[in-house]
């Protein structure tokens, strides 16, 4: 497998950050990098650096997430937490439910764009938004997203 890029991520979860890096491949099988069986999480940034030159690891980028919000977050803000949270899902083999079936017409309409914040409507001249069920489903996945990270990072 040819490796393209390394990221540094920080996550932010119940007021603590964690570090950990994300892969790039060129076939867009992107996974987070483990030390042993478990993904490599580091309490710092000065951690995460150390561990990447005793590897001989080249950090191309640093993205933030931080699971501590309530609310107000944009379609890309979202769609960028879930995919992250995706991707950790997929390389520990965590079951994620924003990786099935049934939530792809919300992670379509999200990637789509509507407004978060509205109430829910049928008026065309309003754009597009989340129907109740919709916002349900979307609450049980970002859920789903902060209970998959404390988890992982415990």
């Amino acid at each position: 497998m040819s490796i393209d890029e390394y990221h540094a991520v920080k996550f932010t979860i119940q007021r603590k950050e964690f570090f950990s890096i994300w892969v790039a491949t060129e076939s867009g099988s992107d996974f987070f990098l483990k030390d042993g069986a478990r993904v490599a999480f580091f309490s710092g940034r000065e951690a995460l650096l150390d561990f990447c030159k005793s590897r001989g690891i080249r950090i191309k980028s640093e993205t933030e997430h931080d699971f501590d919000f309530s609310g107000g977050l944009s379609c890309d803000e979202v769609l960028g937490r879930w995919d992250i949270i995706s991707d950790l899902a997929g390389t520990t083999g965590t079951a994620f439910s924003g990786d099935m079936e049934d939530a792809l017409p919300l992670y379509r309409k999200l990637l789509c764009g509507c407004d978060l914040s509205a109430p829910s409507t049928t008026d065309p001249k309003q754009g597009q938004t989340l129907t109740p069920e919709e916002k349900q489903k979307l609450d049980s996945v970002i859920a789903e997203m902060r209970g998959i990270l404390k988890t992982l990072v415990s």
